[in-house]
């Protein structure tokens, strides 16, 4: 479950996550740890007012094929989730919320409407349409919110993230960049593919990026622009190779 700010300093460990995931990822290059197939039939996709709010938002902000990435996010952390680390605490409403509407400014319309780079526009609008409109309460607007501000991030030792904030990176950056495929079987990613086709999105996301990054001088998008960016792995992602069929 989210936290509402109220958690006693004393009786809080802020550093658990991290250490865990940096384990994780240790272990599994050390070949100690091996993802089990976890079905996707297993996931619970929570339905309440509020998801159901948001994925109607996210089905008539983003193309088909953004909007199937946030769906493949969803399931590809908490596959992550349930198998490599059970005692995580993640509250489903709460990430589905996250992953759905993490790039909901990631359009070429929602590129003139700020010049805030689009994870950060994507998660002040997330929040004011799930706290201002739908009636969220305001501490699980703040998790949503600073999930998708912070799911570009990279680096696997920051500090601070909810355990949302952090599967949210588990499942867009895997599905964009490939990170994280060692905490996840593959027939788990085959069969979330299978369900929620591609339809180049590798393609798609990159040109989408490109553009930002020309309409919003400093985005943090920019930075795709400059020589050996990750902007060859989200066109070639290698996890995906498969599914996209790039050569």
């Amino acid at each position: 479950m989210a936290s509402n700010g109220n958690t006693n300093g004393g009786e809080f460990d802020y550093f658990r996550i991290q250490r865990e995931v940096t384990d994780a990822l240790q272990r599994a290059k050390d070949g100690k740890l091996q993802p089990r197939h976890i079905p996707m039939s297993s996931i619970r996709v929570p339905s309440t007012p509020l998801t159901q709010a948001a994925t109607k938002l996210a089905e008539v902000e983003l193309p088909p094929s953004i909007f199937s990435h946030c769906l493949r996010s969803y399931y590809f952390a908490a596959i992550i989730a349930t198998d490599i680390f059970p005692d995580l605490g993640w509250d489903p409403e709460t990430f589905y919320l996250a992953a759905l509407l993490h790039d909901v400014k990631c359009t070429s319309r929602a590129f003139r409407e700020s010049h805030l780079s689009f994870e950060l526009h994507g998660g002040m609008a997330a929040r004011t349409f799930l706290v201002d409109v739908a009636g969220a309460p305001p501490h699980l607007g703040d998790t949503v919110m600073e999930s998708i501000c912070r799911h570009k991030d990279v680096d696997a030792g920051s500090y601070g993230f909810s355990p949302e904030g952090q599967m949210l990176r588990f499942g867009a950056q895997l599905d964009a960049l490939g990170y994280y495929a060692e905490l996840i079987h593959p027939d788990s990613v085959a069969e979330v593919v299978k369900a929620y086709p591609r339809l180049g999105f590798n393609k798609v996301f990159a040109d989408t990026l490109v553009e930002e990054a020309h309409v919003k001088r400093f985005c943090t998008s920019v930075s795709l622009l400059a020589p050996n960016s990750v902007l060859t792995l989200i066109r070639r992602n290698p996890v995906m190779k498969e599914f996209d069929n790039w050569e």
